[in-house]
């Protein structure tokens, strides 16, 4: 399966949302709206190169697993 960066992106936001995060921006007050918005753009979209990138180069099923066995070997999960 190939993931675009709008799908990759969107899941971890979906991922991410969360009641608690909701009520801390409301407390915060709407000025704080850009804050949320640049941060979550600063989080969201090198992780989703990232995932985009590691999954069109090791297609295998199994993804941070594979990815991780690939580079470490056996050692960290013996």
């Amino acid at each position: 399966m190939r993931w675009a960066y709008a799908d990759v992106a969107l899941f971890m936001v979906t991922a991410g949302c969360s009641v608690q995060w909701a009520t801390s921006a409301a407390a915060a007050g709407p000025s704080s709206l850009l804050v949320w918005v640049f941060g979550g753009l600063a989080m969201f979209l090198p992780l989703s190169v990232c995932v985009v990138f590691l999954s069109s180069r090791y297609p295998d099923e199994g993804g941070l697993y594979v990815w991780s066995k690939r580079a470490f070997d056996h050692s960290p999960g013996s």
